[in-house]
């Protein structure tokens, strides 16, 4: 069983032909840390602020406070990741499949999972470095592939992050596109992975992993410096923590030059979160989540347990 617990909420939709802020996207993470605690406490504090604070005066407070330039700074990160991954799953959906594959394996050994897991989301560091795509990548043809061409457990959790790009890439029913095309600006496929990661949010709870991004694995340096390593990491724990649409309304704040206007990014941050509560989108999202699960089943199970 999939670890489901959906949480309903009142749907709150802003609607308007003018850039103004005035509410922030609904929700927050089902389980909170002191980080997320302290994000929380600066959004509502931002909030009080900006009623009385001319436009200006609301970028200044993003650009002089130096918590709030390293908030910015892993914000811009995060987007920029975002919106250079078109096809690829975002990071709780990830973390979701290695989860899957470590239970459905008994992997239960805290360093073998750890591994695993750093592993899983280490791939995508390419988006912050000059790490190839090829090295970080191996074409993985099926499941049993994941596990047949890696030497240690590092190594399967990236074989099982380009397994589960290919999978969730064929399995998408291309018609959910049209469904967002008039908001997503020629970049459905960016906010299709917002709007998943979005309702896995209300489904599951990743924080729990966490804590396995605190160590960098000797695995990691072999690829790049302790330098990106440890930006990445962070980058990963803050994806963890926060749902998309919480980052779009937050980034909306200042101007950025990722492809979308600062009032592009504010209707996207509703956007994503109304699309969330649609039935459609909630059952695309189980649907995938089901067909993964499926997919390892099948063919992990008792094989790989065996193999150890």
């Amino acid at each position: 069983m999939s670890p489901f617990s959906a949480v309903p909420r009142k749907s709150r939709f802003h609607k308007g032909s003018h850039f103004k802020h005035t509410h922030s996207p609904r929700g927050i993470p089902v389980q909170l840390n002191f980080s997320t605690l302290n994000l929380i406490s600066f959004i509502k504090e931002a909030k009080q602020l900006r009623a009385s604070l001319s436009p200006p005066l609301v970028k200044k407070m993003f650009t002089t406070n130096t918590h709030l330039q390293q908030l910015r700074a892993l914000i811009f990160a995060l987007l920029a990741i975002s919106c250079r991954g078109l096809f690829a799953a975002a990071p709780v959906m990830h973390m979701w499949v290695a989860e899957q594959f470590c239970s459905i394996c008994n992997i239960t050994d805290d360093t073998e999972r750890q591994a695993l897991m750093v592993g899983n989301q280490f791939p995508d560091i390419r988006y912050i470095s000059n790490v190839s795509r090829e090295s970080t990548h191996p074409s993985m043809s099926k499941i049993e592939d994941v596990t047949t061409c890696s030497s240690d457990f590092f190594t399967v959790g990236m074989n099982l992050h380009s397994w589960t790009d290919r999978v969730r890439e064929d399995a998408i029913d291309k018609e959910i596109y049209k469904d967002i095309a008039p908001y997503a600006n020629e970049r459905g496929a960016t906010m299709l992975k917002f709007i998943e990661d979005e309702v896995l949010a209300e489904l599951y709870d990743g924080t729990q992993w966490r804590h396995y991004f605190n160590t960098i694995l000797p695995q990691e340096l072999t690829f790049t410096d302790q330098t990106t390593v440890s930006k990445w990491h962070r980058i990963i724990q803050a994806n963890l923590s926060i749902r998309p649409s919480w980052l779009l309304w937050l980034h909306s704040y200042y101007d950025a030059k990722l492809g979308l206007s600062p009032a592009e990014l504010y209707l996207w941050s509703y956007h994503i979160s109304e699309f969330a509560q649609q039935d459609r989108f909630k059952d695309h999202v189980r649907s995938l989540l089901d067909h993964l699960e499926l997919e390892l089943q099948q063919a992990l199970t008792p094989t790989f347990t065996d193999a150890r």
